[in-house]
């Protein structure tokens, strides 16, 4: 059974998936090349403007003057969007102006980057809400 596969169920996951026995492990190195997925529950209060029209952030490592690495976020009104960074390019999905993250509510935001497919996709609840192409070549980790 491979490391940590007590923790994993067919629709489930678990943040606690090393077995007791087994010793704590550094993480592995982040390589975006190979696809990324993030996902992250929120039950905002409130929607930020942004500054410079930027976005909100949930979850980032991103280096925006450079076009290098990641931001899953919110913009004006809870419109979710991801952003990654390929170098020379910072491609933004946007989701539907009609899905926001609903102030209150539980929702659960997703965003991967599918790599054989050029493409990142963007979810709401689950539900695909948006995708935008990518170019034919790696995303770029920001530095730092």
């Amino acid at each position: 059974m491979p490391y940590g596969a007590e923790g994993w169920a067919a629709g489930r996951s678990t943040s606690t998936a090393t077995p007791p026995s087994s010793p704590p492990r550094a993480p592995g190195k982040l390589d975006p090349a190979d696809g990324i997925t993030l996902d992250v529950w929120i039950a905002p209060y409130a929607y930020e403007h942004g500054i410079d029209g930027k976005p909100q952030a949930l979850i980032n490592q991103h280096d925006p003057d450079a076009k290098t690495g990641f931001l899953l976020g919110l913009r004006r009104f809870g419109q979710i969007v991801f952003q990654l960074g390929f170098g020379a390019d910072l491609i933004e999905v946007k989701g539907a102006a009609d899905q926001p993250a609903t102030k209150g509510r539980w929702t659960h935001v997703a965003a991967t980057y599918d790599p054989a497919a050029h493409e990142l996709r963007l979810y709401r609840d689950g539900r695909p809400t948006g995708t935008a192409p990518t170019p034919d070549r790696a995303p770029q980790l920001a530095s730092g």
